[in-house]
């Protein structure tokens, strides 16, 4: 049997859900978002909030993409 092995998060925060009360994302830059009821997907924060916020509930946490892929 294979055994699993842990990566580490990135010194960045890249791999690191942040808890939205502790810190929220520059405005208008695309982060992955968890809400409130698990759905996890892409989104961005105005002054108003985060944009899906209305359809899909409260964002709890966040954490930053990858860079693209450079060829």
């Amino acid at each position: 049997m294979k055994k699993i092995r842990r990566t580490r998060p990135h010194k960045d925060g890249f791999g690191q859900w942040i808890p939205v009360e502790k810190k929220k994302p520059e405005c208008l830059r695309d982060v992955l978002v968890q809400y409130k009821d698990g759905k996890i997907d892409i989104d961005y924060i105005t002054d108003k909030g985060f944009t899906f916020e209305g359809l899909y509930g409260r964002v709890i946490a966040w954490m930053p993409l990858p860079e693209p892929c450079k060829k």
